[in-house]
């Protein structure tokens, strides 16, 4: 075998050899950004599904825990010593898997849940806020059979467990008063 013959066939084998094209680069990078941009709406998608189950799931274990509270002995039927979240928890009442900020809720979204005792302690408002005022519609419609389009419930449409007129404010606040 002749070294140089070895030398010439590994030459021509490197110049046989060549990288990807620029438009081949070009499809697979577009083939994999396609790929992300649908994980990732799938992702968002079922991330603002799961929060709606939970503040739903929040919103109706603060109003079971407050209608136990306004039920002891010691409350004679009224919500006249709720003052807030807190409260709720101090008296070993269950809040839905939510966390404290001082005296408040901290919710699915990571915001502020107030509750407090509204006109001479017949009734308790739940405040439940939300990133939009789409996300509190979305919120307030998981409550009735016909969501709509606006933030406001009425009458006929009433928020079971809850009293007429539950709000969504522009800033995605979501005002219920608990029967």
């Amino acid at each position: 075998m002749d070294f140089s013959s070895t030398t010439r066939r590994a030459v021509f084998a490197a110049a046989r050899q060549r990288g990807y094209s620029l438009l081949e680069m070009s499809l697979a990078v577009g083939a994999i950004a396609i790929i992300a941009v649908i994980a990732f709406l799938a992702f968002t998608d079922t991330q603002t599904s799961a929060n709606q189950t939970r503040a739903l799931n929040e919103v109706n274990a603060l109003a079971s825990s407050a209608r136990q509270f306004r039920s002891s002995f010691a409350q004679g039927g009224l919500y006249t010593n709720l003052t807030n979240v807190k409260v709720l928890v101090d008296n070993g009442y269950s809040i839905g898997g939510m966390s404290l900020s001082g005296s408040n809720g901290v919710n699915a979204y990571g915001l502020s849940t107030t509750i407090a005792t509204t006109t001479g302690g017949a009734d308790a408002t739940i405040v439940y806020t939300t990133p939009t005022q789409e996300d509190c519609i979305a919120l307030m419609g998981s409550f009735t059979d016909d969501p709509g389009t606006t933030a406001t419930t009425t009458a006929d449409e009433q928020v079971s467990g809850f009293k007429a007129g539950a709000v969504c404010s522009a800033a995605g606040a979501l005002t219920l008063i608990i029967k």
